[in-house]
């Protein structure tokens, strides 16, 4: 098994632009998380659409397993 710490960031600071990351927002009842970037002035998800919910934290990708070898 290979483990992996995953940072988030919650100070305001800001990815680099267009940057693939972890996003975490606000939802009703709740938080939810998946793959964005920010383009320098609005949060994207993977999929091309501004975030529509507040984002309130973001990480960096893991590394995934390859990159322990």
């Amino acid at each position: 098994m290979i483990t992996e710490t995953i940072t988030w960031i919650t100070d305001g600071s800001l990815p680099d632009a267009d940057t693939t990351v972890l996003i975490e927002t606000e939802v009703s009842g709740g938080t939810d998380t998946f793959t964005g970037y920010f383009d320098g002035h609005v949060w994207f998800d993977c999929t091309g659409w501004p975030c529509r919910q507040t984002v309130i934290a973001w990480a960096d990708l893991p590394a995934g397993s390859r990159a322990a070898r």
